[in-house]
C-alpha cells in the first residue's frame, strides 16, 4: 500500500507535468499563429499577445510588488474606466501607454468609419498606442456574424488585418462566396479557410466577444475603450486624440513614479468597473412644445408628400425617414399603432457625415402641436435598444398630446 508521502509526490509530479505542458503550449503560440498541430482554436485567441516568455504586453503581468490587478490600489484619476481584457487580434506599439479595445461589426457603416479613424491614430501614435479588435455582430446585420468568423479564420493564418480591411472595403458583399474570394485574394489556404467556416470553428470566439460586450453594457457599434475609458460611436478623430493625449500624460506620470511598462495597464485597471455603470435616472419629461405652421409655412414643401390617416385627427405627425436605415424600419409598427392621426411622410435620408443619436434616427416626430425636444447629437452609431426606447417614448408623448386636445 502506498504511503501518503508517495501519493503526494505522484500528485505533485502529475500537476507539474500539466503545468509544463500548458506553458509550452502557450509559449509556442505567437501573434497570429495558432499552436501547431492543434485541431481546435487556441484559448489564446488567434492573434493573442505574446506570452510572458517572449515580449510582455502592458497589463498582462503582475503589478508592482507582485500584486494582482484586483489587489493593486486604484489610480486616483477621477475618470470612468472599465476592466476590458487585452485579448484578440491587435496591432500597434509593444508595451503601449494607451491600449484601445474596439467592439465592431463588419457590416456596420459607422464601424467602417471608426476603422479608418483607428488606422490614422495608429499612424499618428506608432510608439504609444495599441489597438485590440473584438467582435460584436449586431443581429439585424445578417452577414456580420459569418464575416466575423471569416476574419478569425484569417487570423488563424496570420492575416486578420488583411481580411479586416477587405471586409470593411466591401460591406455590401459579405456572403459566403464573397468571403472565399477575399480569402483567395489575400493568399490564405483556401481549404483550411473553408473548413473553419464549415465547422464554425470561431463561432464561440465571436460569441465570447459579444458576451463581454453585454457584460460591460455595450449595446451597439462601434464602441471603444481607451485604457478602459468608454467612447461610443464614429466620433471625430480629434475626440479620440483628446482622450489619448490625456491618457499619455497620466501614463507618463505612473511610469515616472515607478510603474513598470509591462504593468501599466494592470495599474490603470485597478478599481475599474467590471460591469456597466448603474443606469442613470431618467430626466423629467419636458413640457416644452414647438409650434410649426405646416398649413401655411410648409404647405409648399409637403403638398405632394404621401399622407395617410384621418383628415380631422387631433395630432399630426411628420416623419423624416431613410429607406436604408434599420431603425426606420423598426419604428413602422409604432406608426401603425398611431392611425388616429394623419401621417405626413417627408423622406429625408441621413447624410453620410451626419452625427445623429439613435433616438433621432428611430423615433417619429410629432411637430405640429406637441413635440419632444430632440436629444443631444452623439457620434454616428448602430444601436439596438435605443430605437425601441425612443418608440415607446414617442407613443407616450403622442397619446398625451391627443388627450390634451
Amino acid at each position: 500500500m502506498e504511503s501518503d508521502t508517495v501519493r503526494g509526490m505522484k500528485n505533485w509530479l502529475f500537476l507539474s507535468a500539466v503545468s509544463v505542458a500548458t506553458v509550452v503550449n502557450c509559449a509556442t503560440h505567437q501573434a497570429g499563429k495558432p499552436v501547431a498541430n492543434s485541431s481546435v482554436p487556441s484559448p489564446c485567441r488567434g492573434s493573442c499577445p505574446p506570452s510572458p516568455t517572449t515580449t510582455p504586453v502592458a497589463g498582462m503581468a503582475l503589478s508592482p510588488g507582485g500584486k494582482l490587478p484586483d489587489q493593486a490600489p486604484p489610480v486616483a484619476d477621477n475618470v470612468e474606466r472599465h476592466r476590458i481584457p487585452l485579448e484578440g487580434p491587435f496591432q500597434g506599439a509593444v508595451n503601449a501607454k494607451v491600449n484601445i479595445v474596439e467592439f465592431s461589426d463588419f457590416q456596420c457603416p459607422f464601424c467602417a468609419r471608426g476603422a479608418e479613424t483607428m488606422r490614422l491614430l495608429l499612424k499618428q501614435y506608432p510608439n504609444d498606442v495599441r489597438l485590440y479588435f473584438r467582435h460584436l455582430p449586431l443581429p439585424f446585420h445578417v452577414d456580420a456574424s459569418l464575416a466575423a468568423q471569416a476574419a478569425m479564420a484569417a487570423d488563424a493564418q496570420g492575416k486578420f488585418w488583411q481580411m479586416h480591411d477587405k471586409l470593411f472595403a466591401n460591406q455590401e458583399h459579405l456572403k459566403r462566396a464573397d468571403l472565399e474570394a477575399y480569402a483567395r485574394d489575400i493568399g490564405l489556404d483556401l481549404g483550411r479557410f473553408k473548413q473553419d467556416l464549415d465547422h464554425q470553428t470561431w463561432k464561440n470566439t465571436v460569441a465570447a466577444d459579444a458576451a463581454l460586450a453585454s457584460q460591460m453594457g455595450v449595446v451597439g457599434t462601434p464602441n471603444f475603450f481607451i485604457n478602459g475609458r468608454p467612447l461610443r460611436g464614429a466620433l471625430p478623430i480629434d475626440t479620440f486624440q483628446g482622450v489619448i493625449e490625456d491618457e499619455l500624460a497620466r501614463s507618463k506620470k505612473l511610469l515616472a513614479a515607478g510603474t513598470p511598462p509591462e504593468g501599466l495597464y494592470a495599474r490603470l485597471m485597478a478599481g475599474a468597473r467590471t460591469g456597466p455603470p448603474p443606469p442613470a435616472s431618467r430626466p423629467p419629461v419636458s413640457n416644452e412644445v414647438y409650434r410649426v405652421q405646416i398649413d401655411e409655412t410648409y404647405r409648399a414643401e409637403i403638398e405632394g408628400a404621401p399622407v395617410k390617416g384621418a383628415k380631422d385627427a387631433l395630432v399630426t405627425i411628420v416623419e423624416f425617414s431613410d429607406f436604408q436605415c434599420p431603425f426606420c424600419a423598426q419604428v413602422e409598427p409604432t406608426i401603425t399603432r398611431l392611425f388616429t392621426a394623419p401621417l405626413i411622410l417627408s423622406w429625408h435620408p441621413i447624410s453620410e457625415t451626419s452625427r445623429t443619436s439613435p433616438c433621432c434616427v428611430a423615433s417619429a416626430r410629432a411637430i405640429l402641436h406637441h413635440c419632444a425636444k430632440p436629444p443631444t447629437a452623439e457620434g454616428a452609431f448602430c444601436g439596438g435598444c435605443a430605437s425601441s426606447c425612443a418608440s415607446s417614448r414617442a407613443i407616450s408623448r403622442i397619446d398625451e398630446a391627443a388627450r390634451r386636445l
